[in-house]
């Protein structure tokens, strides 16, 4: 049994959700269909700023241990593995934002991406007092 279009006039095949010739949705959608269809997970965005909480966490205990480093002329090696590590959930976490940003314009993946960048700064500054600094004290 062909049905036909109440916007365009054109038939349509039974079952068809949409008229392919004007593409309006036809009835046997329900609203909830639709708004359940377009609704976005905010997974990337939770993750993100979860991530970016444990980058500046670990951003203030590289900067612990530098102060350490400087007061008992420690290894700037001791530092290495931290500082990578606080890089590389940094990173992640931005482009868990920047994935999620395209998407759903949230607050999670807003916070994720500012905590990262703040790490990720903060990372790179640590990064330059050990090439620039700690070698002349």
């Amino acid at each position: 049994m062909n049905n036909f279009c109440s916007n365009c006039g054109e038939k349509i095949k039974e079952g068809a959700d949409v008229c392919l010739s004007c593409g309006r949705l036809l009835s046997n959608i329900s609203n909830n269909d639709i708004k359940s269809s377009n609704n976005v997970k905010t997974g990337n965005g939770i993750a993100s700023m979860v991530l970016g909480m444990f980058g500046v966490f670990i951003t203030i205990a590289c900067i612990g241990i530098l102060s350490d480093m400087i007061d008992y002329s420690e290894s700037f090696y001791m530092l290495l593995g931290p500082v990578v590590f606080s890089l590389i959930v940094s990173v992640t976490a931005i482009c868990l934002a920047i994935s999620e940003r395209s998407s759903n314009k949230n607050g999670f993946n807003t916070a994720g991406f500012w905590l990262s960048l703040s790490a990720i700064t903060v990372t790179t500054i640590i990064i330059l007092v050990l090439i620039f600094i700690v070698p002349f004290i």
